[in-house]
């Protein structure tokens, strides 16, 4: 998924009708557009792709065609083909010199590598979707968090609190704030084994990991106002060495997961 699957895709669409509208297209080219745009925000990706195949074959050099590559790649990655998404995302970053048009296009870029657990490259299309965006009108929270979490992968700590520090700012009633909240000023990483609404019950559930030979700990925070007990194992200094550490916990509790810690 790209993002939040691009819940502001209308929010998109009526800024990019207006972005390039000086230039003259032919009334079936501006056509192919609009029922681009229309089919994005509808989820028919077939129908974006066959839009922008027609705009794209008479209008490839159009000052609009940026638009027609976003489009078209944004459809490709929703169909779950990630080597034409990737090469027309990447067309529309090149060519495109409209800040809507670079920081969407780089967003969903950002998350393509972030799947390919790519991070290096992750966290510069994250960068590029947080300079081009409007930094306070959602995805922006989106590209911000997930440029924290590729810094944090990457050992860039300090950069990563930055990230989060700006979601937290701008965005203090979204989901993606309190993650922000719980990931910001993370040195290390550790594995979560659980979590209860209860500390009785994380408590019991550190009792019965340490009578299976694992050392655990009840670490509490916030989750939508209301107390989370965490059930926490290990601390180390690398995503990587984590990550090797998982397998053994994961036999114990499947939903077992990497995550940052202070």
């Amino acid at each position: 998924m790209v993002g939040r699957s691009y819940n502001q895709v209308a929010y998109l669409i009526a800024i990019l009708l207006c972005v390039g509208c000086q230039e003259t297209l032919t009334p079936q080219a501006r056509q192919w557009l609009q029922n681009g745009y229309t089919a994005s925000a509808s989820g028919e990706h077939q129908t974006v792709i066959q839009s922008m195949d027609a705009f794209l074959a008479e209008h490839a050099r159009s000052r609009r065609a940026d638009e027609a590559y976003y489009l078209r790649g944004l459809a490709k990655y929703h169909l779950g083909d990630r080597v034409g998404a990737q090469a027309d995302l990447s067309a529309a970053l090149d060519r495109s010199s409209k800040a809507e048009v670079r920081g969407k296009a780089a967003l969903a870029l950002g998350d393509l590598a972030w799947d390919g657990d790519d991070m290096p490259t992750a966290a510069e299309m994250y960068r590029t979707a947080v300079d081009n965006m409007d930094a306070t009108v959602p995805p922006a929270d989106h590209a911000a968090y997930r440029l924290g979490c590729a810094h944090q992968r990457l050992g860039h700590w300090q950069e990563a609190d930055l990230q989060f520090s700006r979601v937290m700012e701008l965005f203090p009633d979204e989901e993606l704030a309190e993650r922000s909240a719980r990931r910001i000023h993370g040195r290390s990483w550790t594995i979560q084994v659980a979590a209860f609404n209860d500390q009785a019950r994380a408590e019991a559930a550190v009792k019965e990991l340490g009578g299976q030979g694992v050392r655990a700990d009840v670490s509490p925070t916030m989750g939508k106002g209301k107390p989370i007990f965490m059930v926490l194992t290990g601390r180390y200094a690398t995503w990587e060495q984590a990550t090797a550490a998982l397998p053994s916990l994961k036999k114990l509790q499947p939903d077992a997961f990497v995550t940052s810690t202070r």
